[in-house]
């Protein structure tokens, strides 16, 4: 029994035993009141309860469908993967360089000049002094056994490490400080990384197959396992060995997974060098893309160093990208180390 209905109870008896008829009909007045106003608590009480029901039905029936859909969704990409294991693997390398453009629908920037490629006077960015140093350097210490791949790297790596530590440098130093074409972005974000492994499933020569690569630098920002976080590619060459159609496949692998995702920007950059000889691509939002070739050696050491600052300030203002989807479809990146 409720505590109205004690209280209702109460009040009857104590209406009856009343002897004035004023009183006596006021009490039982107030007894009709008591009345009303437990039934309407109890109708309340019913419809909450009902409610209640009613939510945890709607939760557990939710509950249910999320369930079903999980395990519908480890299903299919279960269903995927062993899909995947029976793919052919195409190594990128394989590639003729004459089929890239085609096989990812490429086209050439026709007629003038791309002007992403022309450098606007605060472009110009002189090489420090330690740079100088650290290349002079390293062409004493090497002389003429500079050729092969391997020492080729050693040279790009003064050249990336420094020039990126010298962006994020600059931004610690300086919280306020914004580049002119970075409005948004942040070099804090954007972070180097050496040999990575991907995959992208494609169509290749009319069949399926998984094409598999390994970059020899990627410049990303947040997370280096998330494709679209990858925004400038860099394969790196043997003196003499120059081809920058490797180059070109993987920025076409990028650009193509930013776009099933539905990326708002899906412009790859990349770089093929070995470290003298230095070809600039860019792969725009049209899938066009254009490219521009510069010898470190011959004067155009300047331009080299200047282009690659250009591009680190890409990769920052594509840096604070929001995430469609965690995982770009159909790229699978692995660590080499892992």
């Amino acid at each position: 029994m409720s505590p109205l209905d004690l209280l209702e109870e109460k009040a009857f008896a104590l209406a009856g035993k009343l002897r004035d008829r004023r009183l006596k009909r006021d009490a039982y007045n107030i007894v009709e009141d008591l009345k009303r106003l437990n039934t309407a608590e109890k109708n309340r009480l019913m419809e909450k309860q009902m409610e209640e029901d009613k939510k945890r039905k709607e939760e557990k029936k939710k509950q249910q469908e999320e369930e079903k859909k999980k395990k519908e969704e480890e299903e299919k990409k279960k269903k995927e993967e062993e899909r995947k294991k029976k793919l052919p693997t195409k190594a990128i390398t394989d590639i003729p360089g004459y089929k890239v453009a085609p096989m990812f629908g490429l086209k050439r920037m026709e007629g003038l000049r791309d002007p992403f490629w022309v450098l606007s006077p605060h472009e110009r960015k002189p090489i420090p002094e330690y740079l100088k140093q650290i290349l002079s350097d390293y062409n004493l210490a090497v002389g003429r056994s500079f050729g092969n791949e391997a020492l080729i790297r050693t040279r790009l790596d003064a050249i990336f490490l420094t020039t990126l530590a010298a962006k994020k440098r600059l931004e610690f130093n300086q919280p306020s400080h914004r580049s002119s074409t970075s409005s948004q972005g942040s070099y804090k974000s954007v972070h180097i990384q050496f040999e990575k492994t991907f995959k992208l499933e494609w169509v290749y020569d009319k069949a399926e197959c998984l094409l598999q690569g390994r970059t020899d630098y990627s410049f990303w920002h947040k997370d280096a396992n998330l494709a679209e976080t990858n925004t400038i590619i860099v394969e790196a060459k043997a003196v003499g060995k120059m081809d920058w159609h490797q180059a070109l496949a993987y920025m076409s692998m990028i650009h193509h997974a930013r776009r099933r995702a539905g990326r708002p920007d899906v412009t790859v950059y990349g770089i093929a060098t070995d470290s003298f000889d230095w070809t600039f691509i860019k792969i725009d939002q049209n899938s066009v893309f254009s490219s521009v070739k510069l010898d470190w050696a011959e004067g155009q050491h300047m331009e080299c160093y200047s282009l690659l600052h250009k591009l680190i300030d890409r990769a920052a203002v594509l840096s604070p990208v929001s995430t469609l989807s965690d995982r770009l479809a159909g790229v699978c990146f692995t660590n080499p180390m892992e």
